[in-house]
């Protein structure tokens, strides 16, 4: 019976800890910008910025240095070497 009491406040101690919420006042600061007061930090609005603005494709520079650095590679046999 001991067990189970002491379980259940635990759990109860557990839960009131992870209870807590969050203050943070977020400021739109234009042009996809939100900065965020309590972590002192800028987030852009676009989480998927990098696919929906078309820099990845049109400055692709880990394939042009794919495309440089190929004659110069030295094959170890090792599939993913």
């Amino acid at each position: 019976m001991n067990k189970k009491r002491l379980g259940i406040l635990c759990s109860s101690v557990l839960l009131l800890g992870l209870a807590s919420t969050a203050q943070a006042t977020l400021f739109n600061r234009g042009g996809g910008m939100i900065y965020d007061d309590v972590l002192d930090i800028t987030w852009l609005q676009d989480a998927n910025y990098a696919v929906t603005s078309d820099y990845a494709a049109a400055n692709n520079q880990w394939g042009q240095t794919r495309l440089i650095s190929m004659p110069f590679s030295i094959s170890m046999g090792c599939r993913f070497c």
